[in-house]
């Protein structure tokens, strides 16, 4: 069955915001992330003053941010990428939305290690009936990478053995 996975390409979360002074400003923001969508994955963080997106790109998309880069810095008052998506400048971003009022769209975060992540991983777990189910715990593709490799190191169930019955005559002795 491992055989039968494919590799996929490795791919990048970045977040990207601006300050925008106006709804037009919001809008060309928006066209700049829809432009990204037929390369990866975006979401929006928040929406106002100041605006952010979070984008996953495969690695072979990288180039799109720091083209993306430029032209945040050139249109916009302020516009910063940072690659790779961190707690860090996710929280200063949350922050900044929430002292300017902007309309903020909470990430979830991961059940294992609590982290921020704007593009949870989808974990699918086998139930007792043998049919394979979505969790709805959200975890970082780094966690369900490690739950992934814990379960397929874990031995294979075996039979069970059966308990041994005392023959006629014979008493149990507490250990």
């Amino acid at each position: 069955m491992a055989e039968q996975r494919k590799l996929k390409e490795a791919r990048a979360t970045a977040l990207f915001f601006a300050e925008t002074r106006n709804r037009k400003e919001i809008e060309e923001l928006a066209a700049l992330a829809e432009d990204l969508t037929p390369h990866g994955k975006i979401r929006l963080i928040s929406e106002g003053i100041i605006t952010a997106y979070a984008v996953q790109l495969p690695a072979s998309g990288l180039p799109l941010l720091s083209a993306l880069e430029t032209t945040l810095k050139r249109h916009f008052v302020f516009g910063h990428v940072e690659l790779p998506f961190q707690e860090t400048i996710s929280r200063v971003v949350e922050e900044l939305a929430l002292d300017t009022s902007s309309r903020l769209i909470p990430v979830e975060h991961c059940e294992m290690c609590r982290a921020p992540e704007p593009f949870p991983a989808s974990v699918r777990v086998m139930g007792e009936d043998g049919k394979t189910r979505r969790t709805r715990s959200t975890y970082c593709a780094s966690c369900a990478a490690s739950m992934m490799a814990r379960a397929s190191a874990a031995p294979a169930a075996t039979e069970a053995k059966p308990i041994p019955q005392p023959k006629p005559n014979q008493q149990l002795v507490k250990a």
